[in-house]
């Protein structure tokens, strides 16, 4: 924690150099450590945080980018050539370094209202164009609060993260575990599918796993009677629509966990 703050709070101050607090940034990164740092930085120099999925095709970023109208787009060497195609005139493209081990430093000291917009997520268009969705600093906190309390998290808790952190769902479960002082445990469904994720679960004694109803019912179609998960004390159905059949494969497959369903 310690270390994901300095290095944070080195980004905050790049983040700061470029715009105003309040402007929106867009983030074009690879699901890891360097994503959550810069989108803690992001928060740090209080800007309002639009992830991007960098495996979605062109035409879909290009249509997020022009209706959120971005100030900065923050990316790593890698993606700067992408960054650059994607940005329109009037939008700068800033280059992080999210692995600097330059002497820490403190944030920029920006101060915000619980008002004010801390995410900007999009729908997936799958029913016609991608619809914003703004979420407010007193929302998310409001939303987490009530997660550490129902989830019971505590600092000896390693929560899965499966969902990519363009979507509500993969914001909540982020800000969730390290508000609640817990281990962030990366696997990229999006990415991966569920291929491999009966023993990751395993080998990283995830205890807290939530999934996307589509999701888990995909995991569980690829079990067999020998698969056990006796670490998991906890399953978050999320994002979709959950059925009784669902709660009882939960039952059969984790049966030391709980099982909480949210939309």
């Amino acid at each position: 924690y310690a270390t994901l703050d300095e290095r944070a709070g080195r980004v905050a101050r790049q983040i700061a150099a470029v715009g105003h607090p309040r402007d929106r940034l867009a983030v074009l990164l690879p699901h890891d450590i360097g994503l959550f740092v810069t989108m803690l930085a992001a928060l740090k120099a209080g800007r309002v945080v639009l992830v991007l999925n960098p495996s979605d095709p062109q035409p879909r970023l290009e249509q997020l980018i022009a209706d959120a109208e971005p100030a900065v787009i923050a990316t790593d060497e890698a993606g700067a050539p992408r960054a650059n195609a994607l940005a329109p005139e009037g939008t700068q493209v800033l280059r992080i370094d999210a692995s600097s081990a330059a002497p820490p430093t403190g944030g920029p000291g920006v101060r915000l209202s619980d008002t004010d917009p801390a995410f900007l997520t999009y729908t997936s268009g799958s029913t016609g164009r991608p619809k914003a969705v703004v979420l407010r600093h007193d929302t998310v906190a409001r939303s987490v609060s009530a997660n550490l309390d129902i989830w019971g998290v505590a600092p000896a808790d390693r929560i899965a993260l499966p969902a990519s952190l363009w979507g509500a769902q993969g914001n909540n479960t982020l800000w969730t575990t390290l508000l609640g002082g817990a281990t962030v445990c990366v696997f990229p469904a999006v990415e991966r599918g569920v291929t491999g994720l009966a023993r990751w679960l395993v080998a990283e004694r995830i205890t807290v796993f939530p999934a996307a109803s589509s999701l888990l019912r995909h995991f569980v179609r690829t079990l067999d009677d020998q698969d056990a998960f006796p670490d998991i004390r906890l399953i978050k159905i999320s994002a979709d629509s959950a059925t009784w059949d669902d709660i009882r494969t939960c039952r059969r497959y984790f049966p030391n966990a709980r099982v909480v369903y949210a939309m």
